[in-house]
């Protein structure tokens, strides 16, 4: 039979076993960092990817054909031209822009790199009665390279079209 000596414990056993254990642990560790840090990569990789910037802008350069006509029934009419601009970080196609009754919008097929403009013809027909030209909410039908189509709200500053607008409805 053999004596255990509970005031120190077996000497060379448990210090081989520790020896052994020490570096498992490490790489397991190491590993799981590893692991880890490509997860987050990825994640922030694909929500990048998806994100879409999109400013709406007012196009005053006096394109052919755009003017404010009187409508029917208290509002007036407007044929104009807006920028959309991509604020990034996606590509994108523009697939539409509605919010404020637009009536019809020619919608280029072509992709919106970052930074690009796409320019975008529309007529509206609005209340003359409470419409806020310098804040017209919109929203733009977007459809990135990697991800489904969306629809992005904007403000539109419609102050090139207001002296006009008021004309027509006075």
């Amino acid at each position: 039979m053999a004596m255990i000596d509970l005031d120190h414990g077996p000497g060379a056993p448990a210090a081989e076993h520790r020896r052994r254990v020490w570096p498992a642990v490490a790489a397991a560790v190491l590993l799981s960092g590893l692991v880890s840090g490509l997860a987050v990569h990825r994640w922030d990789e694909q929500r990048g990817r998806d994100t879409v910037g999109v400013l709406v802008l007012a196009d005053a350069s006096d394109w052919v054909g755009d003017r404010v006509e009187a409508g029917s029934q208290g509002t007036a009419r407007i044929y104009g031209h807006v920028a959309i601009v991509n604020a990034g970080p996606a590509a994108f196609r523009v697939r539409g822009l509605s919010g404020i009754t637009v009536n019809t919008i020619t919608v280029p097929d072509r992709w919106v790199d970052p930074a690009g403009v796409s320019y975008q013809g529309f007529d509206i027909e609005l209340p003359c009665a409470g419409t806020d030209l310098f804040a017209m909410r919109v929203t733009v039908r977007v459809e990135p390279r990697d991800a489904a189509v969306r629809n992005v709200d904007a403000l539109l500053d419609g102050h090139p079209w207001a002296r006009e607008f008021t004309k027509a409805c006075a």
